[in-house]
């Protein structure tokens, strides 16, 4: 049974993954790469630099075990083509093709062992775990999802490859934005909601900070935001790799985040428009040289809309951790609900949702003034929490 998208439905639906490693190998900075998944296609549209990736051997030991370490030993780093193009995506996850279909076009593929799935895609792209666990041989083989994958060739990189099953994970362990996918196709008009972990640092002097002096992670500021403008770390432990997501200049986050910090300390919803030039990024397969008109909604907490809600309400809201609303808006991504790991209440769901109305209410002739020119399209990106889902729509 195939699995085709419906003509009904929005051409373009991008649920972001990762290609963290192939089978035995470690991923890293320079070795995990973006993987995309939508109801047409599946993959990955460029080759990281233009370049082959160079994976090698997973070297980890466990305390308890340290022989674990003997069965990756004897094998040396390998390069591998990634990425390149997509595949339909029913047809994802089969052998690779002849090295002639294997160039692209409409060709014969083998079947896969099952047809890839919507189930398949949210389990890859929520599976934030995986980052980390793939750099661990028992975790790696064990508790992540692995597919087959082979790329799709080219003249800059034309030799063919067999499948290999690698380790798929959580687009957030490579772009938490969901932001670069949209700059590869070159959108000029996005809608970026950044559903911030952490709030605004409220002791933090924004109004006095410089270029040069201004620290993000001491202020608060998000990494899906702050890696896109030249501040994002690597860190193998956790599993997030942002160090190669610049797409913007770095002398612009921080009038930016006085904006948004501003509008916090106003009890205002924290919502900006910006255009910015995009810079080229050879990792990402971005040409840049265009500028890009952005509307940002960073979740933050409203005063203004709190002081407007029912006085029940805000007596539940007054009880901060002990109450039915607790952490709102920024909710925890696991664990918020003592019954519940991963889920949020009805209340808690509508009440959020509530806020993001009025912020949109509140802001609605910067979304006119963006979609004001009707001959661009317009993409809206829906960001996410280091342990939580990234999509892009």
């Amino acid at each position: 049974q195939f699995l085709t998208p419906r003509s009904d439905r929005p051409k373009l639906f991008v649920m972001n993954g990762a290609l963290l490693a192939p089978s035995d190998y470690g991923t890293g900075r320079d070795a995990v790469v973006s993987f995309q998944m939508s109801p047409d296609y599946t993959g990955s549209p460029f080759y990281p630099r233009n370049h082959c990736t160079r994976f090698a051997p997973d070297m980890t030991t466990y305390s308890p075990a340290p022989l674990c370490c003997i069965h990756p030993c004897w094998r040396s780093a390998i390069k591998l083509t990634v990425g390149g193009g997509m595949v339909e995506t029913f047809a994802f996850g089969g052998d690779a093709p002849t090295p002639a279909a294997q160039q692209g076009g409409k060709v014969a593929v083998p079947k896969p062992a099952d047809p890839f799935s919507l189930a398949d895609a949210v389990g890859i792209s929520s599976y934030a775990p995986a980052g980390a666990l793939a750099n661990r041989v028992i975790t790696a083989w064990y508790l992540n999802i692995r597919k087959k994958y082979w790329p799709i060739t080219s003249e800059a990189l034309p030799t063919p490859q067999e499948a290999r099953e690698f380790s798929l994970g959580d687009g957030g362990s490579i772009d938490n934005s969901g932001l670069l996918p949209l700059l590869q196709r070159r959108a000029k008009k996005i809608i970026w909601i950044a559903s911030s972990y952490q709030p605004l640092s409220s002791t933090y002097d924004f109004e006095n900070a410089t270029i040069e002096s201004f620290d993000p992670d001491t202020a608060g500021v998000v990494e899906q935001l702050s890696s896109c403008f030249g501040y994002g770390t690597d860190n193998e432990d956790t599993g997030f790799f942002y160090e190669n997501n610049q797409v913007f200049k770095k002398s612009h986050l921080l009038p930016i985040c006085q904006r948004l910090a501003a509008l916090k300390a106003a009890g205002k919803p924290a919502v900006i428009k910006e255009t910015l030039d995009v810079l080229p990024n050879s990792y990402w397969g971005i040409s840049g040289g265009y500028q890009a008109s952005i509307v940002l909604i960073y979740l933050e907490e409203v005063k203004d809309f709190q002081d407007q809600l029912p006085t029940e309400t805000q007596q539940e809201l007054a009880k901060g951790e002990s109450g039915a609303l607790a952490n709102f808006p920024i909710y925890k991504t696991t664990g918020n609900n003592k019954d519940e790991i991963l889920g949020l209440t009805r209340c808690q769901v509508n009440l959020l949702a509530a806020q993001g109305e009025y912020a949109v209410k509140q802001n609605r002739r910067l979304f006119q003034d963006l979609m004001s020119h009707r001959d661009l399209p317009l993409a809206t990106i829906l960001g996410s929490k280091p342990s939580g889902l990234s999509k892009t729509k």
